[in-house]
């Protein structure tokens, strides 16, 4: 009897490759003004967090209802995130997880963290209440990667240096990582006087990095027909299991 008979084989478990329905995950960042919240409330069936009281008005409100959406005002991490929990753990008909912007809850949690450590009678390491803040919204990535929902993250703008602290762009004010998990990332600004945008990162073949075009929910659509059609999000996971990550 050969002896290598008794060996097991290890079982490869790779499948053919076949297309699935990708769900929109798109990051946006740019200054004041340049229509981020106009553009976002524009998505099928929004479930809109609002961070600012920036859709708090007339011509956001009406884009919201006539898509079926509702809004979610909060400022603090642990609430968006026991938000985003509930809306991965239960059945429901929003299409669109909007955050706008994750600047403040970035922010936000920053000081709340500084404020622990303080309130624990001792002094911050160096950027000790980053690293604490960071560690949670490696968990906010984790579920925004995972929920059967568009997602769509707006962040303030803010200025780039390089050496010699010579200004070198504008990148965005949030989490540094957060952007690796979008398909794409866009930079909207205004020029001479049109509203346009500029890849900064895209995974769609009709839409290259670095390229411009106007910044308009009805363009974006266009790059982007398949994955915006209606479907009905599913529960990514169980109900109990998103009550434990909810504490």
């Amino acid at each position: 009897m050969n002896a290598q008979s008794n060996i097991i084989q290890p079982l490869l478990r790779g499948v053919p490759p076949k297309e699935t329905n990708r769900r929109l995950k798109l990051f946006l960042f740019g200054e004041p003004g340049v229509g981020k919240s106009y553009f976002s409330t524009h998505f099928n069936s929004p479930y809109y967090i609002d961070t600012e009281r920036g859709v708090a008005r007339a011509k956001y409100i009406d884009n919201i209802i006539r898509n079926q959406g509702i809004v979610f005002y909060t400022r603090k991490f642990d609430e968006l995130y026991q938000e985003i929990v509930a809306l991965s753990a239960v059945q429901h008909p929003y299409q669109t997880l909007v955050i706008d912007s994750i600047t403040t809850i970035y922010n936000n949690l920053i000081e709340e963290e500084l404020l622990k450590i303080e309130n624990a009678g001792r002094r911050p390491k160096i950027a000790e209440e980053y690293q604490r803040a960071n560690m949670q919204f490696k968990k906010l990535v984790g579920l925004l990667l995972d929920i059967d929902m568009n997602v769509i993250v707006t962040a303030h703008a803010k200025k780039e240096y390089g050496a010699e602290m010579q200004v070198i762009g504008t990148t965005f004010d949030a989490y540094k990582k957060i952007a690796f998990m979008f398909d794409v990332v866009i930079e909207a600004f205004i020029k001479k006087g049109r509203y346009m945008a500029i890849s900064k990162k895209s995974r769609l073949l009709d839409l290259m990095p670095e390229q411009e075009f106007e910044f308009s929910f009805s363009e974006f659509s266009r790059l982007y027909k398949k994955e915006l059609e209606y479907f009905q999000p599913k529960p990514t996971v169980a109900r109990e299991e998103g009550a434990k990550n909810a504490e």
